[in-house]
């Protein structure tokens, strides 16, 4: 099953090396992985003595879920160095660190290469964010005794993971020091196909949420001026099949303060989403001084999580699709949230909803009656019920430097 994977994955590298001909997002894959062994190699010479801890988060948004595990990290009882790979660009472009920590693009995941990664970054443990799974390297890791950990896991009955079929590669992960799951569906799941090695924790994004909350980023004098002149909505985190209900909407409702912010910045992806719109809009990175309309489009990476602060209400992208991106990011400020009908296999969504703090929307007029409904809630009452519910939700820190510390302690 595995040569049957590395065969598949070649021609998957394949059309991706063909796509970067004429698209910008497969050229980042390809162009960010050249030229980086001797930087990898450098940077592990200086580590002599240390304990090398690998994280890997696919993308941005998995990243942003192992932020908590950083400021855990520092209560390990030894000198360690830090080293960090992503697999997309989002991650890659737009996380930065001090030089003491390695930053790296995740090779594509072939035997070989992995094996050749694993030679010279020399990794005591690897910390793998949510399914990051990657078989060539896990069989890697599993023949040279690397222990690695997974944090954040999600998986349920019905996932493509779960599938019988799949089930000869993803028995490698019954090899994992620890899969730490976000949801007690997962490790009842897990439990239940044989797994022992799993142990609910609770979910690092609210963590990380109430960190966000309490120490906002600054954002720009021009901007707060916009986000601090009346009542604003936030549709955030859209995706290309959130754009019809989202400029419905705006479309719907001029004059009122509306602030988008897609999912993806690429040029293409916003000036389709600027297309929809019938009224007139600013675009935050060709503004002026003063940004004039009441509609923005915000195409920066990163700051959506600070502008949640303002709204007084939010809709969140992605339930048109595969399911809802981040929803706690607007409830740790106790505003009425919003998104589209598809959250299966979607816990914490499924859960908000049944505790009336999400509000699925399958169209124009479900969105309209939710944006009539959100100025009558008791927002004091509602506020202390989302803080209790997601308090209920946060991930136990403790759990995770405990079997950190375990693990290494392993590899002496």
């Amino acid at each position: 099953m595995l040569k049957a994977y590395s065969f598949f994955l070649r021609l998957y590298v394949l059309g991706i090396r063909c796509a970067a001909l004429w698209n910008s997002r497969a050229k980042g894959l390809i162009s960010g992985r050249r030229n980086q062994w001797q930087g990898i190699a450098d940077w592990r010479e200086k580590q002599a003595g240390k304990k090398i801890i690998w994280l890997h988060a696919d993308s941005y948004g998995e990243f942003e879920m192992a932020r908590p595990l950083l400021t855990a990290m520092d209560a390990l009882p030894y000198d360690h160095a830090l080293a960090v790979s992503f697999f997309s660009p989002s991650g890659y472009e737009n996380v930065k660190f001090d030089s003491v920590v390695l930053k790296f693009y995740l090779p594509f995941d072939l035997a070989g290469t992995q094996e050749k990664l694993i030679d010279i970054l020399k990794p005591d443990v690897v910390l793998f964010m949510k399914n990051a799974i990657w078989f060539n390297l896990l069989d890697v890791l599993v023949r040279h005794e690397i222990p690695f950990i997974y944090a954040g896991f999600h998986l349920v009955p019905g996932k493509k993971l779960s599938w019988p079929v799949i089930r000869p590669l993803t028995s490698q992960l019954n090899k994992a020091f620890a899969i730490l799951t976000k949801s007690k569906i997962s490790t009842d799941y897990l439990t239940s196909i044989g797994f022992n090695n799993t142990r609910f924790w609770g979910d690092t994004r609210v963590n990380q949420a109430f960190e966000n909350r309490d120490n906002p980023g600054k954002l720009p004098g021009k901007l707060m001026r916009y986000l601090e002149s009346g009542e604003i909505i936030v549709l955030g985190n859209l995706m290309p099949e959130d754009f019809g209900i989202a400029s419905a909407f705006v479309n719907a409702h001029a004059g009122t303060k509306i602030l988008l912010v897609p999912h993806d910045i690429d040029t293409k992806t916003v000036q389709r989403l600027g297309s929809l719109l019938k009224t007139g809009f600013d675009l935050w990175t060709t503004s002026g001084d003063v940004i004039q309309s009441s509609v923005l489009i915000y195409d920066v990476m990163g700051d959506l999580r600070y502008l949640y602060r303002y709204a007084h209400w939010a809709f969140i992208g992605g339930g048109f699709g595969q399911g809802p991106h981040n929803i706690i990011e607007p409830l740790v400020y106790g505003i009425p949230v919003a998104c589209g009908p598809a959250m299966n296999h979607f816990p914490f969504a499924e859960e908000a909803v049944r505790a009336n703090f999400l509000c699925p929307v399958k169209d124009i007029r479900a969105l309209n009656a939710f944006h009539e409904a959100a100025g009558t809630r008791d927002m004091g009452i509602f506020n202390q019920h989302t803080q209790a519910f997601l308090e209920a939700n946060q991930a136990d820190l403790n759990i995770f430097t405990s079997i950190l510390h375990e693990a290494l302690k392993k590899d002496q």
